[in-house]
């Protein structure tokens, strides 16, 4: 499958452009910097896991090649056409709060007793747990002068601190234009069937079975564990559950280097966002064929869902290779990345060996990979006092649930890209205080603005979780969250 990128959106300040190489495979953006647009601002990125400091938007657009999903590899382009028209637009502004929020008055426990869910009931999840072989073609950032197996915590943090305080600098130092990476990886799953269906299930249930797979791509700091939270002790809290309650199949991953899926002894080269997107692509380039494992069902339509550096995989999926996914949904996502800076400083990140050194999954982990440093910087990152139930919130900071990331992840990722040609349903929902994507003050213009991406969607909604931050499974509108994003794939005829 070759696809070319539709065009590039992005946050203004002097950055690299976002992605530039021949035909068959993924970019991510330049090491150079990116020539100034017709307004004069430069290209930079934007995502839960980038800096950015500006609210102008510029973007660049090229055509972008429709996918083809009669084979499951992954050749895959994401190439920015500097000599295609420019278009110009201003990102919503940031609203400054007006009063100081409540720590008690917008208590919303009340959600996460709600029973809201399909006909089906929440415990009706037949899952099982796969290996899926998955090939990648990426142009990844060439990095230099950097320590791909670093180990040492004061060159951890340091490399923190520079890219979230002296970006440019930071960039210009280290990156040095692209490299093409070919990798095959072993990617664990889990995939889910509802047990039971009946006539009032949902629009996506036929003679045969379902006909709609939902794929769920997880955030940093989480596996895909996320996708069925608390599935023993809360069922509602589970998105898997919410699901299959309405007759939907489930697939959801661990991401690169996270859970069981394979971890690359690499903390720069091959640990990057292009790498990652050429691994989505391929995995639901399979799953589109019926290949990816034995037994696998045939679906009419796969909807993506993601979380945060999950849901920039699936928005740049939708720009890259717009006939791969029906439909999206983008949760703990918007165009802004104000609250970033605080984000990646806050979390204290550390060697997972050290942090869950008694843990055997996590003990004898390359010391590239990094998790929260304790489980207050998750709360802080995450969550919104007193909308949570401390006990689940523990849960979640703990090792079934928390996973790693490294400084390549963080540092690569490209500018969201205009899915120009992307024509199915889109719908975006964060938390109300969503600290990397709205800094702590989500206002419905900042969501609004994803629509900028979308000109072709055939529907495009948002919402706003009251006091809610950005980990949106973990917190009292947990349960609700995960309903809305059934109910908007159900709404649409998925």
């Amino acid at each position: 499958m070759k696809v070319t990128s539709s065009s590039l959106i992005a946050l203004a300040a002097a950055l690299a452009s976002a992605s530039s190489i021949s035909a068959g495979v993924i970019a991510p953006r330049q090491a150079s910097s990116a020539a100034p647009s017709a307004t004069g601002a430069s290209a930079t990125p934007v995502g839960p896991e980038t800096a950015s400091a500006s609210s102008t938007v510029d973007s660049m657009t090229d055509s972008a090649a429709s996918a083809s999903a009669s084979s499951g590899s992954s050749d895959m382009s994401m190439s920015s056409a500097t000599s295609s028209p420019s278009i110009s637009a201003s990102a919503p502004a940031m609203a400054s709060p007006s009063a100081l929020p409540s720590y008690s008055s917008q208590n919303l426990s009340s959600y996460a007793n709600s029973s809201v869910h399909g006909p089906q009931g929440l415990r009706n999840s037949n899952c099982r747990n796969l290996t899926i072989s998955v090939s990648t073609n990426s142009s990844n950032i060439q990095y230099i002068d950097v320590d791909d197996q670093y180990s040492n915590q004061s060159y951890i943090t340091a490399q923190i601190l520079q890219f979230t305080n002296f970006q440019m600098p930071w960039i210009a130092a280290h990156e040095n234009g692209t490299f093409v990476s070919q990798q095959d990886y072993n990617v664990s799953a889990t995939y889910c069937t509802p047990m039971s269906m009946n006539s009032t299930s949902s629009t996506n249930s036929t003679d045969s079975g379902n006909s709609t797979l939902i794929v769920a791509s997880h955030g940093i700091g989480f596996n895909k564990e996320y996708w069925n939270f608390l599935n023993d002790t809360a069922p509602e809290y589970s998105f898997i559950n919410q699901a299959t309650s309405d007759g939907y199949a489930v697939l959801t991953y661990d991401r690169l280097g996270t859970g069981q899926t394979s971890h690359p002894e690499s903390g720069f080269n091959q640990t990057q966002i292009a790498t990652e997107v050429s691994l989505l692509a391929n995995l639901i380039g399979q799953l589109r064929n019926g290949t990816a494992f034995e037994g696998q069902q045939n679906y009419t339509k796969i909807a993506g869902v993601g979380h945060s550096f999950g849901s920039l995989q699936m928005q740049a999926l939708t720009a890259t290779a717009p006939d791969l996914l029906d439909a999206v949904a983008l949760t703990g996502f918007s165009n802004s990345s104000a609250g970033i800076m605080q984000f990646l400083t806050g979390a204290t990140l550390t060697p997972v060996n050290q942090v869950f050194s008694n843990v055997s999954r996590f003990s004898n982990e390359s010391s590239v990979y990094l998790v929260n440093g304790s489980p207050t910087s998750t709360y802080e990152l995450f969550l919104w006092p007193p909308n949570y139930d401390p006990e689940y919130a523990a849960i979640a900071a703990g090792p079934e649930y928390a996973d790693a990331v490294t400084l390549g992840q963080l540092t690569s990722q490209s500018a969201l890209m205009m899915s120009a040609d992307f024509k199915g349903p889109v719908f975006v929902i964060s938390g109300e205080h969503d600290l990397p994507f709205c800094a702590g003050n989500c206002q419905p213009p900042l969501l609004d603005g994803v629509q900028m991406l979308y000109p072709m969607a055939g529907n495009f909604s948002t919402f706003i979780e009251p006091a809610s931050g950005h980990g949106l499974v973990v917190g009292y509108t947990g349960p609700d969250s995960n309903r809305r994003v059934v109910d908007f794939f159900k709404g649409n005829g998925l």
